[in-house]
């Protein structure tokens, strides 16, 4: 079994926080952290947070989808790597600008 560290626990809560804002469950799609080794991205602590959309054949899923992963900084390979520290940041930041759920009376 595989022990989480702090940051990557908040990392995976904020991914799961973000996908909530734009109408995703966390079945709905998978993302995984992985740490690459020193000489895997040739800077050390390097991470990649990977996103998939399993859904593929349901258009406005995607293009949901799409439009969160772009408020991260995500391109085509949907993927973020960067330090933990900055993969945490865009999290926060694309949370900044995420739509907000609508409050219940």
């Amino acid at each position: 079994m595989q022990l989480l560290e702090n940051i990557q626990f908040a990392i995976m809560n904020r991914a799961n926080d973000l996908a909530q804002r734009y109408g995703f469950k966390p079945y709905d799609f998978v993302v995984t952290l992985r740490s690459l080794s020193e000489d895997e991205s040739k800077v050390p602590y390097q991470s990649v947070l990977n996103y998939d959309f399993p859904f593929q054949d349901h258009e406005a899923g995607k293009r949901r989808f799409n439009t969160m992963l772009k408020s991260l900084g995500i391109d085509d390979t949907w993927k973020l790597v960067g330090t933990d520290k900055q993969i945490i940041d865009s999290l926060d930041h694309a949370l900044d600008i995420a739509p907000r759920p609508s409050r219940r009376l």
